[in-house]
């Protein structure tokens, strides 16, 4: 697709290609003046739409929207979250399946950790999550499950944002807290 280029001379572009006869004619500079305002005025609201409304542009209610339109509720995420869940469901929906779309998808809604997968024939795998996960993980398993192939089952394995090496309750002994978690996903 070629790159869009807004106009903004239009006015003084249409007065410039008037004929030698015409020109210098207040009346028919101003009635031609009118019809190109519209014009721009038109050509400026067509671009507003085409470019304030994309993923990377829009903000609030258009970020609703668009994310409405892909299936993906915001949650009470910010702005720039709710735009990642937004690339990651959007991504998630043109999944065929393969380990690096769910790499991808789990990477975006995941940030600052790493990911693993552990495939396990004929049809199994492991998403670990490096790091702390501070994402809701039943979000992350509804959002790869939308992304991963039929018939192919697996689990995220996932550290929970509780510091492993404590304990619950001060004389309890071994920490009783949950250090890793697991969802399952597909099938």
């Amino acid at each position: 697709m070629a790159d869009l280029a807004k106009k903004t001379t239009h006015v003084a572009e249409g007065l410039a290609t008037l004929i030698q006869e015409y020109k210098g004619k207040p009346r028919i500079a101003a009635l031609l003046t009118a019809y190109l305002t519209q014009i721009q005025d038109l050509e400026d609201s067509f671009f507003e739409l085409v470019l304030d409304r994309t993923l990377e542009a829009s903000v609030g209610v258009q970020l609703d929207g668009l994310g409405s339109i892909v299936g993906q509720a915001r949650e009470g995420r910010s702005d720039a979250d709710y735009r990642l869940w937004i690339q990651a469901r959007i991504r998630a929906n043109r999944s065929n399946g393969y380990v690096s779309d769910l790499i991808v998808i789990a990477l975006l809604v995941t940030t600052d950790n790493t990911i693993e997968i552990n495939q396990y024939p004929p049809a199994s795998l492991h998403i670990i999550i490096g790091g702390i996960l501070d994402e809701d993980p039943d979000q992350i398993a509804l959002l790869l499950n939308g992304a991963i192939a039929a018939g192919v089952g697996g689990a995220i394995i996932y550290q929970g944002n509780l510091n492993p090496f404590q304990f619950d309750v001060p004389g309890q002994g071994f920490d009783l807290g949950q250090f890793v978690g697991a969802k399952p996903i597909g099938v």
